[in-house]
This record gives C-alpha cells, structure tokens and sequence, in this order.
C-alpha cells in the first residue's frame, strides 16, 4: 500500500509541477505586457490597460489548467491513479 501511495504521489506532483509551469509562464507573460504597456496621459488608463492584458493572461491560463486537466483526466493518464 506503501509503495502505491508514494507511485501516486510522485505522479501527482509531477502533474501539479505541470499546473505550476502553466502558472510561470503566464506570471512573464504578465510581466511582458507590463513592461510593454504603452504610456498614457493619465496613470488610470495606464492602469487599466495593464489590467486588462493581465486578466486576459490569467483567463488563458484558466483555459489552458482546465484543458490540461481534461486531457489528462486530472493526473489519471499520467498515472497519478491510487487504486
């Protein structure tokens, strides 16, 4: 029993390490488009142009952990799977 709970912990976390790139790689999207925002006469606009790239950035990667999951049936195909 020992031995499939550890085989399914290590697969779980390999899975989660996965949701964790997805997350990193959205985090220097952000930071991209921050860096990228173009100036404005008033810092609101500015504000609102950066919010908007960002929450765009996390809608997709909302997208990409769900689609993720679903191909992999949350971990099940990677053999995140305890009997």
């Amino acid at each position: 029993m020992r031995e499939q709970w550890d085989s399914f912990m290590e697969k779980l976390m390999v899975h989660e390490h996965n949701h964790g790139g997805h997350a990193r790689q959205a985090g220097a999207e952000i930071e991209q488009a921050l860096v990228a925002t173009p100036a404005a006469r008033y810092c609101e606009e500015v504000g609102e142009a950066a919010n908007d790239r960002a929450n765009e950035i996390v809608k997709k990667l909302q997208r990409m952990d769900a689609d993720y999951d679903d191909r992999t049936k949350h971990g099940a195909t990677e053999g995140a799977v305890f009997p």
